[in-house]
């Protein structure tokens, strides 16, 4: 049915057709083959792009699914509140039709946009099966991480273990008794070094690193994940280990990357200084293999890499580094969090908490906490029985910060938070204003699909904004007193 402009919330929105004769079917939204679905056209209008015109349609409305396409290239879009970056499932009806041998292709893509998988009308999203996919697909990557997590709880002290008990180990064991070397010190190399193995995995597996066929044979993780299956590989024979760190140096210096045609990686995931005491240890073929044939098995890695994101891994391994030695930053953010989703919080016994109406949980995190309430949580290990463990890597936690920043820089009226505040403190004599910038960019490249980078700045300033004296933020943070 063709469809024409549509007003919400002071928007309006010139969707071409829906897919019925309904006013409430899913929208489809059709162009001339001349004109890009990520591009605004050159007249101006509408004012954006059209796979944005159609994106913002969903998230403003009660729609759920729509179609946007140009004859050539489709996409399926579903109500998203992630604006950082596009997310949809795309096809290329050009190879499909006109490519040899496609008709597998076609047959897929016919069962998956059929007509019958779409709601009839916003009123039954949820019954759809395009909706109960979706949804089987939330609670499968949901149970994927949480495994994840008890394979890497079960891999750092099987590493851990191997390491202080080797007889050529001493100097870290003496470390160890005398204090010098902390447990939390001990325990971020390791969990760094579990970090360098995740995303490695997930990498190689989708061919993202190199086609260097001498890194896939002797160098690769992939490689070790398969002598987890040779029982004759675990002994007592430490060149694993050397192996091992051989890789990680491909990755840190770029002129041994070289070599094997692998990239740099400019993060400090690879950093060799952050692991100062697992370089020079050792640990034996049997123990590194245990270790890695643990997380394997309870996490599945093998079957679940494409629901893992690599960099998922390097934002975790930020945000690790502050966790340890801070176990009040989660639950601090968890009390204020729930005043905003109207959760009911109370004591129980002990430090733990109860969180209850979690019914009134938005849709994107319902999946991540439990059916049965209430739900009993803890901010300090071990964790006592019933009670579950929460820090600021827990896939609760993480995804209500990231959902109610997407909230507050969507500039929703009734967000939960807001893109400004004030505070009134004496910990600076005059008024000091502090902005946090993002900044973004579209890099298009000739023949490719324009990408979208985002960087965060820091600025402030003190006095009137007309007579201000501006300062950067790392002067904010450096213990300074702005202002004093």
């Amino acid at each position: 049915m063709l469809s024409s402009r549509y007003k919400e919330r002071c928007h309006t929105y010139a969707i071409s057709h829906r897919a019925g004769s309904e006013p409430d079917s899913p929208p489809i939204h059709i162009l001339g083959a001349g004109q890009s679905l990520d591009r605004r056209s050159e007249s101006g209008r509408p004012r954006l792009a059209p796979h944005s015109l159609l994106q913002e349609y969903l998230n403003r409305t009660e729609h759920v699914w729509g179609v946007v396409t140009n004859g050539l290239t489709l996409r399926l879009l579903r109500n998203s509140q992630l604006i950082r970056r596009h997310a949809y499932l795309e096809a290329d009806l050009r190879t499909v039709f006109a490519g040899e041998g496609r008709f597998a292709d076609f047959a897929l893509l016919y069962r998956l946009l059929h007509r019958s998988r779409f709601p009839h009308t916003y009123g039954d999203t949820k019954s759809c099966l395009l909706e109960r996919w979706f949804q089987h697909t939330v609670e499968q990557g949901g149970r994927v991480r949480e495994k994840l997590r008890e394979g890497v709880e079960k891999a750092i002290p099987q590493i851990a273990n191997g390491i202080l008990r080797h007889p050529q180990n001493t100097a870290i064991l003496e470390q160890a008794r005398s204090g010098e070397l902390k447990a939390t010190e001990l325990y971020q190399e390791l969990l760094r070094l579990i970090y360098r193995w995740l995303f490695l995995m997930v990498t190689e597996e989708r061919n993202l690193l190199t086609p260097n066929t001498i890194y896939r044979e002797r160098y690769s993780i992939s490689r070790l994940r398969r002598l987890c299956e040779n029982r004759q590989a675990r002994n007592r024979h430490v060149d694993l280990w050397a192996g091992l760190q051989s890789t990680f140096r491909l990755f840190h210096v770029e002129d041994y990357g070289k070599i094997l045609e692998v990239p740099p990686l400019n993060g400090d995931l690879f950093d060799l200084n952050r692991t100062k005491h697992l370089n020079g240890a050792v640990l034996s073929n049997r123990d590194l293999l245990d270790a890695l044939a643990e997380a394997e098995k309870e996490s599945r890695t093998r079957f679940a890499q494409h629901a893992i994101k690599p960099d998922e891994v390097q934002k975790q391994l930020a945000e690790t580094d502050a966790v340890l030695a801070d176990p009040t930053t989660a639950r601090r953010f968890l009390q204020n969090a729930s005043q905003r989703l109207h959760l009911r919080m109370s004591a129980a016994t002990g430090d733990n908490l109860t969180l209850s109406s979690l019914n009134n949980l938005p849709e994107l995190l319902r999946p991540l906490a439990p059916e049965q309430e209430p739900w009993t949580v803890t901010f300090k290990t071990p964790a006592p029985e019933g009670a579950e463990y929460l820090d600021r890597n827990h896939p609760f936690v993480q995804t209500t910060a990231q959902w109610m920043m997407e909230q507050a820089l969507a500039g929703e009226p009734e967000a939960p938070a807001q893109r400004c505040g004030a505070i009134r403190t004496s910990a600076v004599k005059t008024r000091t204003y502090l902005l946090l910038a993002r900044l973004r960019y579209t890099i298009e490249t000739p023949g490719q699909t324009p990408l979208l980078a985002e960087e965060v700045q820091c600025f402030g300033f003190t006095g009137s904004p007309l007579h201000r004296l501006c300062f950067s933020c790392d002067v904010a943070f450096s213990g300074n007193k702005v202002g004093g």
